[in-house]
Parts: C-alpha cells; structure tokens; sequence
C-alpha cells in the first residue's frame, strides 16, 4: 500500500436531499437525471477540472452518483518558507441500491483505489494526499440507505502554480480510479448473483438436489 492514499469512516449520516442556503454552496441535486443543473452550482464553476469529474461521475460510464463537491486553496509563509495546497473533495454512493448497503463494499473500492494510484506514479513526499471518507447517507423520503465515499485530494509545494498543476493532474486521476474500482465491486456483486440464482441440479431419482454452496464452504 502507499503512503500518500488512506481511509477513514466518519460515523455520522448525510441526510438526502439536504438544504443549504450560505452563498458559496449549495442544495443537493441529483446530477444524474438532472444534469442541466450542474451551470447552476457554485463550486463548478469556480473550477473546471472539478465541473468536469462531476460530469464523469454522474454519467452514462458510472455507477456512482454525487452528493455534494468542494474546490478550496490556502497559502501560509513560514519565513523564507512557503506552503501552498490546493484540494477538492466530491462525495459519491452507488446508483444502485443493492451496492454500497455495507462498508465492506467501499473497503474493496479502497484498495482497488490505492492499488491503481500506486501504479501509476509516485509523488513527492507529502506533496499529493489522497483520502477516501466512509460516511452513511439515508434518503429521508425513502428507505435507501447505505454509504458513501467521499473522495479528498490535497496537493502541496511551494507555490501555488506548482500546486495547482500537481491538483490538476491528481484529482481526476484519482476520480477515474474511483470510477473504476467501483465497476469491480459492480462486477463481483454480478457474479455473485449468478452463482446464486443458477438453477439447482436433479439427481437421479429426479428429486432436485441440493444446490451447490458458495465456494470455500463446507
């Protein structure tokens, strides 16, 4: 595993769909069958690279959807020292109500993430983090629950262009990754579901016999 991507459960709820009226944010807004409101947000619009993971995210190649998005940049002097971070975060669940009902669906999501960012490069030191939250989301005019997977990527140098330009090519790196660890868990659930809905064999006598039990059992 590397270093520079980790995990964390938040064991609060996100209440869907929720209000926000504070300028700069916005309401929840369902992406997928609404696309035409992604002119109306904020944090979009503020950043392209992020306006353009939320039209990855909620499109016709995902499983997921989003629930919400942030886009920020802060700069501190320490001296003749300067620290420059840009980052962003985009909260994600799976569309699909069967996926994402348990942790251990988001676990598998993590180190198919981890794994693929690791591949890929190695960033400097603590330049590039990369985090994925767990958090439970609840539909609040419906019974849906399950969890999310809110996904962070902080870059940091020396200057804010350097910054940026580690940022620009991170996080939709890091949103893709996401998008495809997410297929894996689609793809496990599938074949599951075929093992599990085969038909049973007949014995001889024409009696149906047991079925065959999911492999590693006894």
């Amino acid at each position: 595993m590397n270093e520079f991507v980790s995990l964390e459960i938040d064991f609060g709820i996100t209440g869907i769909p929720y209000r926000r009226s504070d300028e700069g944010s916005h309401s929840w807004v369902n992406l997928v069958e609404q696309p035409e409101f992604l002119d109306l947000l904020p944090e979009p619009n503020r950043e392209p690279i992020l306006r353009q993971a939320l039209i990855e995210l909620n499109g016709s190649g995902s499983i997921l959807s989003t629930i919400g998005c942030e886009c920020w940049e802060s700069s501190q002097s320490y001296g003749d020292f300067e620290h420059h971070r840009f980052g962003a975060y985009v909260a994600t669940h799976f569309r699909e109500d069967k996926l994402g009902k348990v942790a251990e669906d988001c676990f598998v999501v993590f180190f198919r993430l981890a794994q693929a960012l690791g591949e890929i490069a190695s960033p400097e030191p603590g330049s590039v983090k990369v985090l994925l939250t767990l958090k439970q989301f609840g539909y609040l005019e419906s019974n849906r629950h399950g969890w999310q997977m809110e996904l962070t990527t902080v870059c940091t140098w020396n200057n804010p262009v350097s910054a940026k330009t580690l940022w620009d090519y991170w996080f939709p790196t890091a949103v893709r990754c996401l998008m495809d660890a997410s297929l894996e868990v689609e793809h496990f659930e599938e074949t599951i579901d075929r093992e599990t809905s085969a038909p049973t064999e007949k014995s001889s006598s024409g009696e149906p016999a047991r079925s065959k039990r999911a492999k590693g059992s006894t």
